[in-house]
């Protein structure tokens, strides 16, 4: 899945990147460097089953390079949370397509864009992991 041009320069511009372009490697598209905090949901068997924040490397059409605290796996899924001037957040369905431990317990992340999902869509489904953490911590405090 491509972001379409407008989405891109949208989230860019959120994000307050500098266009300074990355390395290349065997990146098919070419990579704006923008550092941000973005929020990420671990996705697995038609839930989220974690959410974390992560700090983005860098953006294309194509995908995003992060650096997270918590290590995901090649092939797990994820849904990102891109913010946009004046607009609601574009949520992604993203594939990790690489993770590397590059520190104690700082992982290098590469995930590539599989589709968009509608706003009504990821907020049922953030409402459901909301719903589960409350019933947590209520459960904790009995």
């Amino acid at each position: 899945m491509n972001l379409t041009a407008q989405s891109f320069a949208e989230i860019v511009a959120s994000m307050k990147g500098s266009f300074s372009a990355a390395g290349m490697e065997k990146r098919r598209a070419s990579r704006i460097e923008v550092q941000s905090k973005v929020h990420i949901s671990i996705f697995s068997d038609g839930k989220i089953v974690r959410s974390l924040t992560a700090l983005s490397r860098d953006l294309s059409f194509t995908g995003i390079g992060m650096m997270s605290a918590i290590p995901l796996q090649c092939g797990d899924v994820f849904i990102i949370q891109l913010p946009r001037q004046n607009k609601p957040p574009l949520y992604l369905v993203t594939k990790v397509m690489f993770s590397r431990a590059i520190a104690d317990s700082l992982f290098t992340i590469g995930g590539e864009f599989e589709r968009e999902l509608p706003n009504s869509e990821a907020e049922a489904l953030f409402k459901v992991d909301q719903d589960q953490q409350k019933r947590i911590r209520e459960a904790m405090l009995v």
